[in-house]
């Protein structure tokens, strides 16, 4: 009972924060390319059962695709009191040990155990996909993106938290749009549906997001 009371506590902080960084986002909504409608972003994610541990703060190290992302990622740990540890410590250890990423699955397994040589508790693993949306095809002539953003614990492996985000027309700044969605699919990953909270998605009449 008592984990279960801290657990919610620390959500509670964290909701807070992530409510006044989400606005700070605006709401994740963009612009489509050449006009001034609005499109706005489709979620989805989920996160493990949250224990008292959660309640302190983690060693992470970020291990995202493109700046945007990896900026967005270290300001939402850096609200929530969370310990970044440089790209650049996991990086030396690569270099060092003549260890080369090969761009497939075994990836995340060496990241993971480097991790762990430095000292990091969790890695957030963030990509994202941009897909031209030509003319000759029926398009709008702007860009498809999308993000996908992974915590994982470097001792278990276990995925703490995950969330998707990405726009279902295109957009016309695609940094712009990187950082918005982050913070959505961040969002959307912590929110406590099993304590009674609800995700809406946002729209030209609700500012969407995690509430009860």
């Amino acid at each position: 009972m008592y984990s279960e009371r801290m657990s919610a506590r620390s959500f509670s902080r964290s909701m807070h924060c992530l409510r006044g960084w989400a606005v700070f986002s605006f709401l994740g909504c963009v612009f489509l390319p050449g006009c001034t409608k609005v499109v706005y972003p489709v979620t989805t994610g989920s996160h493990a059962p949250y224990s008292e541990s959660e309640n302190k703060p983690h060693r992470y190290v970020v291990w995202a695709t493109h700046p945007a992302l990896s900026a967005g990622i270290v300001q939402f740990l850096q609200v929530n009191r969370q310990i970044v540890v440089e790209r650049s410590r996991l990086e030396s250890v690569f270099t060092e040990q003549r260890l080369r990423l090969t761009h497939t699955a075994d990836d995340e397994a060496q990241l993971l155990r480097v991790g762990k040589l430095i000292g990091a508790e969790r890695i957030i693993f963030a990509d994202h996909t941009i897909n031209h949306s030509y003319l000759l095809f029926g398009g709008d002539g702007g860009d498809l993106v999308s993000v996908r953003v992974r915590a994982v614990d470097v001792e278990s492996g276990e995925v703490k938290w995950s969330g998707s985000a990405w726009y279902p027309k295109s957009v016309a700044n695609v940094e712009d749009g990187i950082a918005r969605l982050t913070s959505r699919a961040i969002w959307r990953a912590l929110c406590p549906i099993e304590q009674g909270y609800t995700w809406t998605e946002s729209s030209a009449s609700n500012d969407g997001g995690c509430s009860r």
